[in-house]
């Protein structure tokens, strides 16, 4: 089955960047895709799946949604982008994080059922 993410490739959601392993959350990706769609401009990931190791190299939650690969770190590259697509997001995801701070700017978001809806920032 060929990759059936417009927008997103494999190595942005799917692969650990440290170690390429490999695991894809399909309905994430699925929503992920249909948010992009709607928004209508690119999105930059920064952070998809990440095996235990890199989750704890970048200091991540051990609970983090990252593990599980139904979660996204999509960057925040100018404060216009991040009023545009903070009103796409929240159609398509009940659990979204912002880090508005510092030269890493970026939104979060997963679908991990697991957990509770929530808004938060870091």
């Amino acid at each position: 089955m060929s990759w059936p993410y417009a927008n997103f490739t494999e190595k942005e959601l799917a692969v650990c960047p440290c170690c390429g392993e490999y695991n894809l959350d399909r309905d994430f990706a699925e929503t992920l895709q249909m948010a992009r769609d709607l928004f209508g401009y690119a999105m930059n990931v920064t952070s998809g799946y990440r095996c235990s190791l890199h989750n704890k190299a970048v200091g991540g939650s051990i609970t983090s949604s990252h593990l599980k690969a139904c979660a996204a770190d999509i960057a925040l590259p100018t404060a216009l982008y991040a009023s545009q697509i903070n009103k796409v997001l929240p159609m398509f995801f009940d659990r979204i994080g912002i880090n508005s701070k510092g030269d890493k700017r970026f939104v979060h978001v997963d679908t991990d059922m697991d957990k509770t809806e929530a808004l938060w920032t870091y």
